[in-house]
């Protein structure tokens, strides 16, 4: 009787331990994630969903996410060479209630109640959404951050938990806006007027995110002869010449274009005019010869498409 005694409470003693290996491994977690996509910068982005935390348990729960790798004040995107983006990431559609891990004691707390939520035993996908506040002057790039998210379950003891890290990225691809407001014609001249040098036609204004490289160009106009631009007046032309410098030594056309966006086609073999965004109004002056000696009185027209065009 002893020795059956000894083996029944053997036999007990195992399946209470066995039962407390499945409850300690009773929940699980995985992440996916589409991060931010790309942005040109002119624009905030979202809300978007960024990504989603799937988790199977048979137990209350609570899912939490830091403040990530960059946290100051916000969220950040980080670009490596110290250029940041804010963000924020929410857990509803309507960007109204954020990811934090208030009370998880995570290394990188975010002051934000995490997620609770009651597991049923089957999985559960709980989306991610997140805004990004790219407009304004930040350079070209890809910007990336890395969340740690915490799943804690009942009874919350010390083993009761696991963790993931959720990887996020954008890319900035930049953009640029053109001004030709600031354009004038040749003027109005009296018939037997000499020809017109270096006349002042006025600006053309572009502003590129900083860091992106563009070209302006001035394609060959309705009239082109090929060899000149012309202003016509029904069956008389003006020849005339457009410049990018005040010394006319830099006749202005599209040629290099199509090296930044194959798709253009070209029409002018001078060169655009190059240069760096900076994220502010960037100012080009464009001066013009018209070869108006001897020609009868009337109005003289042409049509210039001016491009501009970035990576």
């Amino acid at each position: 009787m002893i020795l059956s005694r000894s083996v029944l409470l053997f036999t007990i003693l195992a399946a209470l331990v066995f039962t407390g290996i499945q409850s300690a491994a009773a929940c699980t977690l995985s992440l996916t994630s589409s991060g931010f996509g790309n942005s040109d910068g002119t624009a905030d982005i979202g809300p978007l969903q960024a990504g989603a935390a799937q988790v199977q348990c048979s137990t209350a729960y609570r899912i939490g996410m830091d403040g990530g790798t960059n946290l100051s004040g916000t969220r950040r995107l980080s670009d490596g060479a110290g250029n940041y983006i804010s963000y924020y990431l929410w857990q509803d559609a309507g960007a109204n209630i954020q990811w934090g891990d208030n009370g998880m004691g995570t290394a990188i707390p975010y002051p934000a109640d995490p997620l609770t939520a009651a597991g049923t035993g089957s999985a559960v996908t709980h989306p991610v959404y997140a805004t990004a506040l790219t407009s304004g002057a930040f350079p070209p790039g890809i910007y990336t951050d890395s969340i740690r998210v915490t799943l804690i379950w009942d009874p919350y003891g010390p083993t009761d938990r696991t963790d993931a890290l959720l990887s996020l990225s954008l890319t900035l691809t930049g953009n640029c806006t053109l001004n030709t407001g600031g354009l004038n014609g040749f003027g109005t001249w009296p018939a037997g007027s000499s020809d017109l040098q270096n006349m002042a036609l006025g600006v053309v204004t572009v502003t590129c995110t900083p860091g992106v490289t563009f070209s302006v160009g001035m394609a060959a106009g309705q009239h082109w002869d090929g060899s000149m631009r012309n202003m016509a007046n029904g069956p008389e032309n003006v020849p005339y010449i457009l410049w990018g410098d005040s010394a006319g030594t830099l006749p202005w056309g599209d040629a290099g274009l199509n090296l930044i966006e194959p798709a253009y086609v070209e029409t002018h073999s001078a060169p655009a005019q190059n240069s760096n965004g900076t994220g502010t109004p960037q100012n080009f002056f464009v001066w013009g010869n018209a070869l108006i000696s001897g020609k009868p009185a009337g109005t003289y027209t042409d049509t210039v498409t001016i491009t501009v065009v970035w990576p």
